[in-house]
């Protein structure tokens, strides 16, 4: 099917397109010799929430969160009753190591290399450490790993 929008349109700088039954099917507009069309969002992610539990569906559109549901939902004012998720607090659970007070109590140790060029003393690799409480870095050349 071509349509011809310059020559149909009442109003050459804006244009509808109806289907057979009279329904909206895409407008926009004209300038500069190329057709604009407006799109509306899509409705594919809106959600009705009473229908579904709301933790089924946290699950299955990968744990978000209630704001996101209330996004989604047709309901301008959705009740949404908040829900406890062990997924999720699992995931925000995090693991704190203790703080080193004085130096060497806590050392981060890393074997590099090989390395190119190869130091002054032709050696390809070393050691690193750090100190957690001070920062302050030794090296250490080593022949190998």
């Amino acid at each position: 099917m071509l349509i011809t929008l310059s020559k149909k349109a009442s109003n050459p700088k804006c244009f509808e397109v109806l289907n057979t039954k009279g329904n909206l099917i895409l407008n926009g507009f004209y300038k500069s010799g190329n057709f604009f069309i407006f799109q509306e969002k899509p409705n594919a992610y809106n959600i009705t929430l009473p229908s579904t539990k709301i933790i089924t569906l946290h699950q299955a559109y990968g744990h978000p969160s209630i704001n996101y549901f209330e996004k989604m939902s047709h309901n301008p004012n959705p009740n949404i009753t908040p829900f406890n998720c062990t997924t999720c607090d699992i995931s925000k659970m995090t693991k704190t190591f203790p703080i080193p007070r004085r130096k060497i109590e806590a050392l981060h140790l890393d074997v590099c290399g090989p390395i190119s060029p190869k130091s002054i003393s032709r050696k390809k690799n070393f050691l690193r450490i750090v100190d957690v409480f001070s920062h302050y870095v030794w090296i250490y050349f080593l022949k190998t790993k």
